[in-house]
């Protein structure tokens, strides 16, 4: 690997001494802007959500038309029993900030992992299911990100199990990745019999090469 001139190097050090509190504050600055602010139309006007808007970046189980309808969340228990298990579904989901949470009623955003894009998720508790509305607060389309989201939180909602007495959150998320080791266990089942078949096969090369040198 060749060697940058000293020169080189002494320019390009003191250029990173130099602009490194100017980067620092420009990538604050670009995070910042990635957030945006929250929407003026947040919250509950007349017992709905807010309307999606016409770009295809929403989700809301109150909209009428399919490009922006979805279901709504079935209740697990009582409306109050509900809004517990969805608070403390939302606490354990990574990059979430519950903001608001009122009687029936909770608004929490969710960040992207790089650039912390942020999505505006409300649960609007009923006595007969939760409404919910996903938005994403900039850009046109989500790429169904919000549309995932909530059946991500469906499935989680109704594999979520009451606490019992002494069983602390580590248990739970332990207990949350027996998925995951069946899918490891599978594939090391297919992974040894890729092996297996292999080495049968070089077996018979090894075989056929002896044979045909006369050994």
């Amino acid at each position: 690997m060749s060697q940058l001139p000293v020169w080189q190097n002494v320019l390009i050090r003191g250029t990173r001494r130099t602009h490194k509190p100017a980067l620092g504050f420009a990538l604050a600055a670009l995070l910042s802007a990635c957030s945006g602010s929250p929407p003026d139309n947040l919250g509950v006007h007349n017992g709905r959500l807010a309307s999606c808007p016409e770009s295809p970046n929403c989700v809301s189980s109150q909209a009428s038309d399919e490009a922006h309808r979805i279901d709504p969340l079935p209740l697990k228990g009582s409306p109050a029993q509900t809004q517990a298990r969805l608070v403390t579904l939302l606490t354990d989901e990574p990059r979430v900030r519950l903001i608001e949470q009122n009687a029936h009623y909770l608004r929490a955003e969710f960040s992207s992992r790089v650039l912390r894009f942020v999505d505006d998720v409300e649960f609007l508790i009923g006595e007969q299911a939760v409404d919910v509305r996903s938005a994403s607060r900039l850009g046109y389309s989500d790429l169904g990100v919000n549309r995932k989201r909530i059946e991500h939180l469906r499935q989680r909602l109704g594999e979520q199990k009451s606490r019992l007495p002494g069983r602390n959150r580590r248990n739970e998320k332990n207990g949350g990745l027996s998925l995951r080791s069946e899918r490891n266990a599978t594939w090391t089942v297919l992974l040894r019999a890729w092996l297996i078949q292999h080495q049968a096969l070089a077996d018979h090369v090894d075989q056929f090469v002896r044979l045909e040198l006369g050994e």
